[in-house]
């Protein structure tokens, strides 16, 4: 049974900095992997914040960076001969990767860092 690796992806900063970890990590288990992010702008609108037209905007961009960033990344994955897929999902990062990863029975999520150094 293959391994499946979850790899939440909340920039294209971090992205750069963790796939290619990833896709060293997955071709030394031959493991899928599924690039995830969770789309969360509006969540803002529950406290009041930022007016309807705004938080729409905001939903765009972030279904946006979804649609076009992470299947390009996937695709330059799979012309490395990986196994990969993506999926958005919508709400609360934390929420959306752990409900994810127990529902699909992932074996392991890789995550990068923001902000530090010398870590991916």
């Amino acid at each position: 049974m293959a391994i499946k690796i979850l790899v939440p992806i909340p920039s294209a900063e971090n992205a750069k900095k963790v796939i290619p970890q990833v896709a060293q990590l997955a071709k030394t288990m031959d493991a899928k992997v599924t690039l995830f992010h969770a789309c969360y702008a509006g969540v803002g609108a529950f406290a009041g914040e930022g007016s309807p037209e705004t938080i729409k905007m905001e939903e765009a961009q972030e279904r946006k960076f979804c649609e076009t960033y992470l299947a390009k990344a996937a695709d330059d994955l799979k012309a490395q001969g990986l196994k990969v897929d993506w999926v958005c999902k919508d709400g609360l990062p934390a929420r959306q990767i752990i409900g994810f990863a127990q529902e699909k029975k992932y074996d392991l999520i890789v995550m990068g860092t923001l902000g530090a150094h010398d870590m991916f």
